[in-house]
């Protein structure tokens, strides 16, 4: 019991500064060429590390609330904040090659590009 609650108080320790690395990651521009900034790295990478730890069941579960929670933030930032949208329109337009997945056995957040080659129909 008493390494559980050491091991505990350590771990609640950790996210406190790891709140504050993530300010300083969100302070502190990424780079142009990186594509995703810092605090989205350290974010993807903590919760790749919980998601490790989950059975089989917890995962799936995880997976499924995962992608409506992803799904209700990328619709809520569509409405409240259409320009954002209209942004990323606009350099996707630039690349119609790059079309956004997830694969159902993705534990990483982020979408991988897919690169799709074009196809002309001949009818």
């Amino acid at each position: 019991m008493k390494e559980f609650a050491q091991s505990l108080c350590s771990y609640s320790l950790a996210i406190a500064f790891f709140g504050l690395k993530e300010i300083d990651n969100m302070l502190t521009s990424a780079p142009r060429n990186d594509a995703r900034a810092p605090a989205v790295e350290a974010l993807d990478s903590l919760t790749s590390a919980t998601t490790a730890q989950f059975g089989d069941t917890l995962a799936d579960t995880y997976q499924a609330a995962d992608r409506v929670q992803r799904a209700l933030i990328g619709f809520v930032f569509d409405v409240v904040f259409p320009f954002v949208a209209s942004e990323i329109h606009r350099r996707v337009r630039g690349n119609p090659q790059i079309v956004f997945v997830a694969t159902p056995g993705e534990v990483s957040p982020a979408p991988a590009p897919l690169m799709i080659s074009e196809h002309t129909d001949s009818t």
